[in-house]
């Protein structure tokens, strides 16, 4: 895999089944089409969300060379290989973590053409049992905001200045 930014990996990592989507569609369409095509599609996703998909892309291939799983098994994957990668983390980070995780690497799947077990219950019961297991990975609950934080807030902020004006106007 190249070295590149969160941000760039998921349209700088490739497997066999992307590098032989791209090869066929060079083969058909000219290659600044194909281009920006990729430049749009990157363009929808906003540069932090692009960074956190790339984190659950790094902890896909992690998990995936750590259990040796082939190249061309890696994408498109199966159900079992994801019901796999969500066991592999269960319990290590909280459920919202390894949501956002198959977030990125069903975008990565997306953005190379490769399907995607979206509608697969097994996935779906091994994410909630994710939720279960990582939920004391979860904060703890705070306490809500109180008339003496306002107040607070209130005197800190000089009123004279819009700014000041706009956050006491949101809180």
């Amino acid at each position: 895999r190249p070295h590149v930014r969160a941000c760039d990996r998921l349209h700088a990592w490739a497997t066999p089944y992307s590098t032989s989507t791209r090869a066929l569609q060079s083969s058909i369409y000219p290659h600044k089409v194909i281009e920006m095509g990729e430049k749009a599609m990157i363009s929808g996703l906003a540069l932090t969300s692009r960074s956190t998909y790339g984190a659950g892309l790094l902890r896909w291939v992690q998990f995936c060379d750590e259990f040796k799983i082939p190249e061309h098994l890696r994408m498109p994957a199966s159900d079992q290989l994801v019901i796999g990668f969500i066991g592999f983390w269960m319990g290590r980070v909280s459920g919202g973590t390894i949501k956002t995780w198959l977030s990125g690497i069903r975008g990565w799947h997306d953005f190379h053409e490769a399907a995607w077990p979206f509608d697969s219950r097994r996935i779906r019961f091994a994410r909630q049992g994710a939720y279960t297991a990582g939920s004391h990975h979860r904060r703890a609950r705070r306490n809500p905001i109180s008339i003496q934080h306002m107040l607070a807030l209130y005197s800190g902020l000089d009123h004279s200045i819009p700014y000041h004006c706009a956050i006491w106007a949101v809180a």
